[in-house]
């Protein structure tokens, strides 16, 4: 397979997702009882987002900022100057491809930029796993904002629907990861799929995920 057109997107997806978390130590981590009682109210006030050209919808709290970006980034959602966040980014895939060999590709251009020696970036976990009906590739990140031990964690899944790759990430301050969880869950349980707008612009019949 060759993967050397999804090589600047994947490079650029890679950059952004990294990128926000860079101003996070500059914003005080709220106590624990009040990062529970907002992610409370955002999963209270949750709504759908749909994108045609890359055939999906997800949900997203009404009470978040929401930023549409340039693919590779379709959209980013984020509460608190960006302390906590996810994105969906997106490739339509010039041939077939299985989620693990998108995953391998993923983990080599990371593995380039962030050497797993002394690097910022760190992988912790990995394994196979699912959204919904779909194959997915689930990571687990902590990354090194300074030298005073300040970190934050992202959350990857990779899934292959309709020969469209989807990355997903979740990043937290440190402090704030597991306080989000039960929304992000819930996000991901949402998480549906269809075909993508043809150049015709007509969308094919939908897959949601059961």
């Amino acid at each position: 397979m060759n993967f050397s057109k999804l090589l600047k997107t994947l490079a650029s997806t890679i950059a952004i997702t990294l990128m926000p978390t860079a101003s996070a130590p500059a914003v005080e981590v709220p106590p624990a009882a009040q990062l529970k009682a907002q992610s409370d109210r955002a999963l209270a006030q949750l709504t759908v987002y749909k994108n045609s050209d890359y055939g999906f919808s997800i949900k997203y709290p009404q009470n978040w900022e929401k930023a549409e970006g340039q693919p590779p980034l379709i959209c980013r959602f984020l509460t608190d100057n960006g302390l906590v966040s996810y994105r969906i980014s997106a490739e339509k895939l010039p041939a077939p491809t299985t989620v693990e060999e998108y995953a391998t590709y993923v983990n080599q251009e990371l593995d380039k930029q962030y050497p797993p020696k002394d690097s910022a970036l760190t992988r912790v976990e990995e394994s196979a796993s699912k959204i919904g009906k779909y194959d997915a590739h689930k990571s687990v990140y902590v990354l090194k904002l300074d030298d005073k031990g300040t970190s934050a964690k992202m959350l990857q899944y990779l899934i292959v629907a309709n020969q469209v790759a989807y990355a997903f990430n979740y990043t937290a301050i440190e402090g704030a990861y597991d306080s989000f969880m039960p929304l992000i869950t819930e996000v991901l349980n949402s998480f549906e799929f269809q075909s993508a707008t043809t150049n015709s612009g007509d969308v094919k019949s939908k897959e949601k995920t059961p």
